[in-house]
């Protein structure tokens, strides 16, 4: 659990870093294009200049410059460390119960190991990352419905509290799990599994599963800033268009 302390809050400090640096578009850039890649593996990856453009002489600006009123949110924080213990003792017991069942559904006579390995991860991906999803958006509804009070100066009954805390995780979870799952989940960790799945043994491959959890949500926090920079500035541009 220490690691999964550590790995969780590391990475969403990374992502917070990511999301609010001021001179980061290029990289933001090359983010997109490498999550766009997955789904198109046969394209060649992109490149910032032509094969043919020589090298700038020009100094170019940092990669990264964080804004004046730059703040970490420890709430926020807190609420994937949360999420990270809970979908991490999750895993240990899905992943567990995973193995000998596999066994017997997918047995490798039968199947040979690697069909054994992608019949198992299939079923991960099916039954095991619904539920870790799940969770992920639980946290975040519970807490937002916490946080959510309506009347802040009234008193706030634990009822209430608990009200809020359900109605929050119904709303993230049957807003966002589906819509998750198929544009954002789906293009990378079956890949990653079935070499998680192959080459490390059942309790080596959680620690693996954060570790990669860290840069993949760094890489959807660039990707989500771009296109919310792009909207906002499409928004501005729209509201400039009317005035004129």
């Amino acid at each position: 659990m220490t690691s999964c302390l550590f790995i969780f809050s590391t990475g969403d400090l990374l992502s917070q870093t990511l999301e609010q640096t001021v001179d980061g578009e290029e990289f933001r850039k090359l983010a997109k294009d490498m999550y766009e890649n997955l789904a198109q593996p046969s394209s060649p990856p992109s490149s910032p200049l032509p094969p043919s453009s020589p090298p700038s002489s020009t100094s170019s600006p940092p990669l990264f410059r964080l804004p004046d009123n730059f703040t970490f949110d420890f709430s926020r924080t807190f609420n994937m460390v949360a999420f990270g213990m809970l979908g991490t003792s999750y895993l240990h017991v899905w992943w567990n119960r995973l193995e000998p069942l596999s066994k017997v559904l997918y047995p490798v006579a039968r199947f040979g190991q690697t069909g054994h390995n992608i019949l198992k991860v299939l079923t991960d991906q099916c039954i095991g990352a619904v539920g870790f999803m799940a969770i992920f958006f639980g946290v975040n509804g519970a807490a937002a419905g916490l946080s959510n009070n309506p009347s802040p100066d009234q008193p706030d009954p634990l009822s209430n509290k608990i009200e809020r805390v359900v109605l929050g995780m119904t709303i993230q979870i049957s807003t966002y799990l589906l819509p998750q799952m198929v544009n954002y989940h789906w293009r990378f960790w079956p890949f990653f599994h079935f070499w998680n799945f192959s080459r490390n043994t059942l309790h080596e491959r959680a620690i693996w599963q954060n570790i990669a959890n860290v840069f993949w949500s760094a890489l959807l926090s660039a990707i989500a800033e771009d296109n919310k920079r792009d909207q906002l500035a499409a928004e501005a541009e729209k509201m400039s268009n009317i005035k004129e």
